[in-house]
């Protein structure tokens, strides 16, 4: 067993996409908020769909098969990523 803190497996969990989701928000808001108004909400929901369809792709990828169902499947994931860390992001500003 390979012993290693960050590695592709954790990336593609739901809680290694929850975080990488975070963090890129938390990284690249600013640069979007020079545009206008924030946009926090928008780029979250952004994020959650390249990284979820990455986690899908790389799971089609390494033998589960791809099925129908999977596209309702990537859907309720987005909405569920896309929902727990705006409410983190929320629960953050309120605390500040």
């Amino acid at each position: 067993m390979e012993n290693s803190f960050l590695d592709i497996q954790y990336i593609v969990s739901y809680g290694g996409i929850l975080i990488l989701v975070w963090l890129l928000t938390q990284l690249t808001k600013n640069l979007f908020d020079k545009l206008g108004e924030n946009k926090t909400k928008w780029i979250v929901l952004i994020y959650s769909v390249i990284l979820v369809s990455a986690a899908k792709m790389y799971a089609v990828t390494m033998g589960e098969p791809f099925v129908w169902y999977i596209i309702i499947e990537w859907l309720i994931n987005v909405a569920v990523v896309w929902t727990a860390v705006m409410k983190s992001h929320e629960l953050i500003i309120e605390n500040n």
